[in-house]
């Protein structure tokens, strides 16, 4: 592949994959969000004094282990903690790389961006089923 076509794909790949995982940590955010004004409606008498400014500035990680108390879907929470994982690489590992310079070894990533991308999107559409289900919830009671 011509460096410049290589170039592009890569960018194309790696603004699609970022993009997925920011719009995750968002839907972790929301989800989180709605699921402490749940809980919040239902605590009284006691007091439960969350709110979305204690999560605003968590990292994936922090909002995925938050996730992994407030829901019960087993596949997805593994799936968002292998994703974590990967996304640190990406976004640490591979875009050095890159930004020093196209070569073979960047060639390499750019598969592994790819698949990533395709996982990235599914989860995010994962996700969002499980807010939907949420918000049903919350609309229910």
């Amino acid at each position: 592949m011509k460096d410049n076509a290589y170039k592009a794909e890569f960018n194309d790949s790696f603004i699609s994959t970022m993009a997925a995982f920011q719009l995750i940590e968002e839907t972790l955010k929301l989800y989180i969000e709605f699921s402490y004004k749940l809980i919040q409606s239902r605590a009284k008498p006691f007091t439960f004094n969350y709110s979305v400014e204690d999560i605003r500035n968590n990292p994936l990680a922090q909002l995925v282990k938050k996730f992994k108390n407030l829901n019960s879907n087993v596949v997805l929470i593994d799936d968002l903690q292998k994703l974590t994982k990967i996304r640190n690489d990406i976004a640490h590992k591979i875009l050095i790389e890159y930004i020093k310079s196209i070569s073979d070894s960047n060639k390499n990533h750019l598969e592994e961006i790819k698949q990533t991308k395709i996982f990235a999107w599914s989860l995010f559409d994962r996700l969002n089923n499980e807010v939907a289900l949420l918000d049903q919830s919350i609309k229910s009671h």
